[in-house]
């Protein structure tokens, strides 16, 4: 797999719901889009674009769409990658204590319950958890419990995230704490990651290209690259060129 250059590639995908009345919702049509290894793809669009939909075609929740999607250069249907994949929602179990929610992904693989705690308890430092893992998710910060959802996601051990929303039900300084810690994760941990976002800020932070998606059907109706250096500094935001892709996305969006 060290090989691997491209791990998620889309051609000319189109997704049509059939609906009760015997009406067809056509929800995407002829989606391109690539992420290559170790990238951070951001994906922005007005709500209802197919952006979800988008994503669970990737993770195999959602079937019978035309056109051609490749994981790590094979075809959905015959590769055996199961994606990270990260909704909305935290999804945490309430009546499981945190250490006992991350595990989930390991107990599904048939791990027995001392080593999943074992692997899980290696990651707890750096996913801000030390000290926590013995607590409840209704006592937990909203901000906590995104790094206990996203840990349970990367102990999946995919090089491939899905990451949908996961900071939009985050206020401001949260979500900008939330935005630097997955940052350091992702740089340190080397996935390759596909993001959602309404937030053209979080965006263009956070991002190496960015996809901007029409409305419904959605389509790609641009790509953007980011010609930021990183780390990323902050202070980029007040800068000329960050002036200029916001624009630029805030037109193509309108």
């Amino acid at each position: 797999m060290e090989n691997v250059k491209t791990r998620i590639l889309l051609k000319n995908v189109t997704k049509t719901y059939e609906m009760a009345n015997q009406e067809k919702l056509d929800t995407l049509i002829d989606v391109n889009l690539r992420l290559e290894d170790e990238e951070f793809v951001s994906i922005i669009g007005p709500s209802g674009c197919g952006k979800s939909t988008l994503f669970r075609l990737i993770a195999k929740l959602e079937e019978d769409y035309e056109g051609e999607i490749l994981l790590n250069n094979i075809s959905l249907q015959q590769s055996n990658e199961l994606v990270s994949y990260m909704q909305q929602k935290d999804l945490l179990m309430p009546w499981r204590k945190v250490l006992d929610n991350v595990i989930l992904p390991l107990e599904l693989k048939g791990m027995n319950r001392q080593g999943c705690y074992k692997t899980a308890q290696e990651y707890l430092e750096d996913f801000g958890l030390s000290g926590f893992e013995h607590v409840y998710p209704g006592q937990l910060s909203g901000g906590m419990r995104q790094r206990a959802a996203l840990l349970r996601t990367y102990l999946i051990n995919s090089p491939i995230m899905l990451l949908d929303e996961p900071f939009g039900a985050l206020d401001a300084i949260t979500r900008s704490e939330m935005q630097n810690w997955l940052l350091k994760i992702w740089q340190t941990k080397k996935k390759s990651v596909l993001f959602i976002t309404h937030d053209v800020d979080e965006a263009i932070y956070l991002s190496d290209r960015i996809y901007i998606m029409s409305e419904r059907p959605g389509t790609m109706i641009d790509e953007l690259k980011v010609d930021f250096e990183r780390p990323r500094n902050p202070d980029f935001l007040t800068t000329q060129k960050y002036l200029e892709y916001k624009k630029r996305i805030i037109n193509r969006l309108h």
